[in-house]
């Protein structure tokens, strides 16, 4: 007697009819269609084709668009893209928000057959070579936008390379605007050289040393003094007195003339002469000074004298915006409460612009506050600065303390402002600090990435007659004449070059990779800044690698796991890291290494719990990739070795999707309209392949979670019918989808569930006695009805049950009791019907 414990091993290839050596044999069947196989060995009647909606067209994707995992009735949404129309639809099939090209100002077209796609919290990037990086996004009001990604800074097709041909800058003025010229060496590879509208263009320069310094009778011509809060127009200046404060001294050594500092005004500059007093006992008639100088007499401080000096500061302000009583509040009493219109400080000098290390140069002896403060937007005084560093020289400890930062990740507009002095009086003159003591923000020469946009001029016929050229920096430079330019590049995302096919997020860095015209290169981020891709030395500078093959064969996958990438090329297969270190990849340790050659299909890889599932090129065979400890690398395992018919013999894969619940499926679209499922466990083992058929065309699949429920599968469905005579009658295209909800019909249309088991064993052993034929047992897992139940002892008769009961109860039926199975023969089961049905194991 032989037993069939389950039947995990999958729908396998006829070229297995000798092997019942195999253990996955005696699990495996020729046959598995519109089942769901169980992972522990079970078989289950998939359930029908629901309608959900209908489809914009035949070459329709399907995203999934998870919001919010915590939810688990209203936050998932399924994007259909067609082209030039992209839709949103909730879980009940209304359509939530719809985008179309040319219409609000859109221009877009994604290609339904290459778009690519990737969520990030709640972004969704959508990727192809023909079209800008677009993002999908909806709002915590439910709002939905679709915009092109925008960079904050732009990568490049070439980085830091100095190129043979210089090209020159010329800069003017044009009605009030700025625009540039560009001439090109005339040796210049013309396709190089080629303008195409919206062309950006990387001018790196060197700029001198700049320096922000003011004279101090210039820093203090026309600020007003004030007691308090007042109107204020814009661009005016205020000084404000803050409270006075006095202290206390005794005289407990004379200062002499020749011991007095000239600016060290205060006793506790003198802590050998001076001890501040205890309690106020005989300071009655003392009247308080600004500095000890106004009490050396004849040039000196007698012992035992008692010395009352005040002291305090002037805050300054500098108007932003125009400020009338209409805009005072009752909890602002001072100019610091209303940051809308005003900044603390005098701007010293002009805004610089920064990338790399500056210095707060300051000498002598001053009293007050200056600050560094830093943006990223623009130069203006009304802008958002923040403070990079102060410098707080204290009356009475002088410090003067210098200042040093590094800007080197991000160029940005720095300013140094004077936000207090001393106060020795009604004039500001007075504890003002002196020029010579040489206070000045100093930022060194450093190289200027200037980027240009083309703005063309179109001729009668549409071609191009002129360019000019405006900056697009977030931080532009000023300037007027010529420069030239040795180190220029075109942007690497554009019409000129195409667009990134990948997407990923990798080591908190924003991934692109394979443009038509860099198939092989990938581009990183910076470390948490996901539209910056500028690069530099430090390291959470944006990479961009190219990785060394025998020829140009596109990234066609890119999956991140863990701490490496792992990019899939038609050639091979890759791990990019940081080498030895499990850190995050940097400039200075980011590796590329091939890690075997099966070579891909431009098909997106599938994340299967621990390890990636990719097309071979071809998409005939279906591989597992993944860390291997036996080979201490990454390894490629073929999924469809013992079935490889499943994926070749319908036409090959043209995508997948992946369930995760109840167990992990891998689903891929077939060529041929059908659809080949993988229920896949690697710790155990399980590659158990079966298709799903229906009465039409399956084009597109797409997975999504429903909370504890089992995952919702939607798909794309062409539904066709016909006349008497073969002629088309109706061909309809919907978004069916298959859920725990779904009854046991596709839109109507019955379909059959066939399994059809492997022969009994192999012909090559000894031969057994024949003559005993005992019956095949089946374990059902649930109530089954009889009447739609066929079996067949041969593969090739189909009967009903032999039962009068209408139901098969749970548990063990004899379901074959002629033609029973024997020495090469296989059976089968097969059931249709609005019914469901379920076996666990078979004896025969």
């Amino acid at each position: 007697m032989q037993t069939r414990t389950c039947f995990n091993g999958g729908e396998q290839s006829p070229e297995l009819a000798a092997r019942c050596d195999l253990d996955a044999y005696m699990r495996g069947c020729r046959v598995l269609e519109n089942w769901v196989v169980s992972q522990m060995g079970g078989v289950k009647r998939r359930r029908g084709m629901r309608y959900f909606a209908d489809a914009l067209s035949e070459h329709s994707r399907l995203v999934p668009y998870v919001y919010s995992y915590a939810d688990a009735d209203g936050l998932r949404f399924l994007v259909e893209i067609a082209g030039d129309v992209v839709r949103v639809l909730d879980m009940e099939g209304a359509e939530a928000a719809r985008f179309t090209d040319g219409e609000d100002g859109m221009d877009f077209y994604l290609d339904p057959d290459t778009v690519r796609w990737r969520q990030l919290n709640a972004l969704l990037y959508l990727t192809t070579q023909d079209n800008r990086p677009m993002v999908l996004k909806r709002d915590g009001d439910g709002v939905w936008t679709l915009e092109a990604w925008e960079f904050k800074h732009h990568p490049w097709r070439y980085v830091n390379e100095k190129r043979d041909h210089p090209l020159v800058l010329t800069c003017k003025p044009v009605l009030g605007d700025v625009r540039y010229t560009v001439e090109f060496d005339p040796e210049e590879e013309p396709r190089e050289s080629a303008i195409e509208s919206a062309d950006l263009l990387r001018a790196s320069f060197w700029l001198e040393q700049q320096e922000a310094f003011a004279k101090g009778g210039d820093l203090r011509r026309n600020v007003i003094i004030t007691d308090g809060l007042r109107t204020a127009s814009k661009g005016d200046r205020l000084a404000v007195h803050t409270d006075t404060t006095v202290k206390y001294y005794i005289c407990k050594q004379t200062l002499s003339a020749d011991v007095y500092t000239e600016g060290l005004d205060e006793p506790a500059c003198y802590p050998d002469c001076f001890v501040e007093a205890e309690n106020l006992d005989g300071f009655e008639g003392v009247t308080p000074v600004y500095s000890v100088k106004d009490v050396t007499g004849n040039g000196f401080v007698d012992k035992g004298t008692k010395v009352a000096i005040k002291s305090g500061y002037w805050e300054y302000f500098t108007c932003i915006r125009d400020f009338t009583e209409e805009d005072m509040v009752d909890l602002g009493t001072g100019f610091g409460d209303y940051p809308g219109y005003f900044v603390r400080g005098l701007a010293v000098g002009n805004a610089l612009t920064c990338r790399g290390k500056w210095e707060f140069y300051c000498s002598g002896l001053w009293y007050g506050s200056y600050e560094v403060r830093k943006c990223y937007d623009s130069g203006d005084l009304g802008s958002d600065w923040e403070t990079a560093g102060t410098s707080f020289s204290r009356i009475g400890e002088a410090s003067n303390t210098q200042l040093t930062g590094d800007e080197s990740d991000e160029e940005c507009f720095l300013r140094l402002f004077l936000t207090r002095s001393k106060f020795m009086g009604a004039s500001l003159a007075s504890g003002f600090p002196a020029d010579s003591c040489g206070n000045r923000l100093i930022v060194p020469g450093y190289r200027h990435d200037m980027v240009l946009r083309a703005v063309p001029t179109l001729d009668d016929a549409g071609e191009v007659a002129a360019v000019e050229w405006s900056c697009e920096d977030k931080v532009p430079v000023e300037w007027v004449g010529r420069r030239t330019v040795h180190n220029w590049s075109w942007a690497a995302f554009s019409e000129r070059y195409g667009f990134p096919l990948l997407c990923e997020v990798y080591n908190q860095r924003l991934v692109f990779a394979s443009t038509l015209e860099q198939p092989q290169t990938v581009w990183m981020s910076r470390t948490d800044d996901f539209n910056n891709f500028s690069t530099g030395d430090s390291d959470d500078a944006a990479l961009a690698l190219t990785m060394a093959t025998s020829s140009q064969n596109p990234v066609c996958w890119m999956m991140a796991q863990s701490h490496r990438l792992l990019p899939g090329t038609s050639e091979a297969e890759w791990v990019i890291s940081a080498g030895s270190s499990q850190g995050s990849i940097t400039n200075s340790n980011a590796q590329i290494e091939d890690h075997g050659h099966v070579g891909s299909a431009a098909i997106p890889a599938l994340m299967a719990t621990d390890k990636v599932l990719y097309i071979e090129r071809g998409s005939g065979r279906c591989y597992e990739y993944g860390y291997s400890f036996e080979t201490d690398g990454y390894r490629s395992k073929d999924l469809t070795v013992l079935a490889p018919h499943i994926l070749r013999d319908h036409g090959g894969v043209k995508h997948g999707t992946m369930l995760r619940k109840p167990d992990t499926v891998a689903v891929f679209v077939l060529a041929d309209g059908q659809l080949a499922l993988c229920t896949y466990n690697t710790m155990h083992e399980v590659n158990a392949w079966h298709r799903w058929i229906t009465n039409g065309h399956i084009l597109a699949a797409c997975a999504m979670p429903d909370g504890n429920r089992s995952d919702r599968l939607f798909l794309v469905v062409k539904r066709e019918t016909y006349t008497a005579a073969g002629d088309l009658a109706d061909s309809s295209l919907y978004i069916e989808v298959v859920d725990d909800d779904s009854p046991y019909d596709d839109v109507g249309n019955d379909y059959v569930s066939t399994l059809l088991t492997n022969a009994l064993i192999n012909p090559l052993e000894a031969r057994v006695e024949r003559t005993p034929k005992f019956p095949v047992a089946v374990l059902f897992g649930q109530d089954c009805l009889t009447e739609p139940l066929r079996v067949t002892g041969d593969g090739e008769q189909w009967v009903p049950v032999a039962s009068n009961a209408p139901v098969m109860t749970k548990g063990w039926h004899e379901v074959i009791t002629v033609n029973r199975w024997q020495y090469e023969h296989v059976v089968g089961l097969r059931f249709s019907g609005p019914a469901g049905c379920e076996f666990l194991a078979m004896q025969g």
